[in-house]
């Protein structure tokens, strides 16, 4: 590669943001680098067709994303806001003790 051609893509790349990105912004960079296998990765029957983050923190973590089909993405996010809101309802008990 020439001098002239080289190589701005990830950090090198002037407008980089790390790990202060919006959400589109960093599925897009996730659904670049994690390749997208047969089937999903939850049931393992369904093509997947939505890449969906595990943590819900949102990391620059390819391994924080998985591909996961309709159903399993539902599911999965079903379970997510449930644990939440659990967490939540025991800290606001604590609270008031």
């Amino acid at each position: 590669m020439s001098d002239n051609h080289a190589d701005v893509s990830g950090e090198k790349n002037p407008f980089w943001h790390g790990d202060i990105v919006g959400y589109n912004s960093l599925h897009d960079w996730a659904k670049r680098r994690k390749e997208k296998p047969d089937v999903c990765e939850m049931c393992n029957w369904f093509e997947p067709i939505h890449l969906s983050n595990i943590s819900g923190e949102y990391k620059r973590d390819i391994d924080d994303f998985q591909w996961l089909c309709r159903d399993c993405h539902r599911i999965y996010d079903e379970q997510m806001r449930d644990a939440i809101g659990a967490v939540s309802e025991e800290r606001r008990k604590r609270y008031r003790e």
